[in-house]
């Protein structure tokens, strides 16, 4: 499930990359408000007529720590059908190369939403900060993030100032240094798809209003 062929890229896209908030990210120290939410149209590449929206919708402490709920909503086309998956993933650390996971919740279209068992979120959390966070974590201690300028993008929901950066590998990224965990702007990959913001607001609540079921009995 966390294989999700667009997680990796939205959990890049949660993260502001902007060089003067580098550090803060790195540190995870980045503000994380929940209602932000940010929602993103996909071009090109394979998840070309894809859409993204992300968002904070809740929150719950564990000791000295605060945890999110992160949720991820795409839609995307499976064998020439719309398919529409919800994940929600509560976590510590969405604005920094570290996370750690202590709930996972699923829906996909019109099933039941399911919550995955402890052991398996464990399991879960292990194999996810071997993917993304070890990318972001190389960018915070080596560096090879080269800033272009702060350029005007123009995406869906409107024209924006925006700082340009590129990194090690060839992606192109227009963010807004201050936006918070959904800084991004505009992204273009190395592969030539394009990830444009559609829409931005500080208003999110959950998409999944049931209760969910558990995943294994």
């Amino acid at each position: 499930m966390l294989r999700h062929a667009l997680l990796p890229v939205a959990l890049l896209a949660a993260a502001p990359l902007a060089a003067q908030d580098f550090q803060s990210f790195c540190n995870g120290t980045v503000p994380v408000r929940v209602g932000a939410w940010a929602s993103y149209r996909f071009t090109g590449g394979r998840a070309d007529g894809s859409t993204m929206r992300m968002a904070i919708v809740g929150s719950e402490r564990f000791g000295d720590s605060t945890y999110h709920w992160y949720e991820l909503q795409t839609t995307a086309a499976v064998n020439n059908k719309p398919n529409h998956t919800i994940m929600q993933i509560l976590m510590a650390g969405i604005a920094s190369p570290k996370v750690a996971l202590r709930g996972f919740i699923m829906k996909n279209n019109n099933e039941p939403a399911m919550r995955a068992p402890d052991m398996m979120v464990g399991m879960m959390g292990r194999s996810f900060t071997t993917g993304v966070g070890q990318y972001l974590e190389q960018h915070c201690k080596q560096g090879g993030i080269q800033v272009l300028g702060v350029e005007s993008v123009t995406v869906p929901a409107g024209s924006f100032r925006a700082l340009h950066v590129k990194d090690t590998e060839g992606g192109e990224a227009w963010l807004q240094p201050g936006a918070g965990v959904f800084a991004m702007v505009k992204v273009l990959s190395k592969d030539g798809m394009v990830m444009a913001l559609t829409g931005r607001g500080n208003d999110a609540k959950s998409a999944i209003t049931e209760t969910p079921q558990p995943m294994m009995r």
